[in-house]
């Protein structure tokens, strides 16, 4: 499970990029389709920084 970075919401995965639902409503900031083409952009450029990491919990 991967939760969203700014409001701890399950997100949701949709054609490979993980979104947050909260933010179709507008009650969540995150957009993972622009963090997937920041992320991407960051990679090509530097491949060890990252603007958000999301949240993936483990559960036991």
């Amino acid at each position: 499970m991967k939760y969203c970075p700014c409001c701890s919401t399950e997100l949701i995965s949709r054609d490979d990029v993980h979104i947050c639902p909260r933010n179709e409503i507008g009650d969540c900031y995150f957009d993972g389709y622009e963090q997937s083409h920041i992320e991407y952009h960051q990679l090509k450029d530097y491949p060890q920084d990252s603007a958000f990491d999301i949240v993936e919990v483990i559960a036991d």
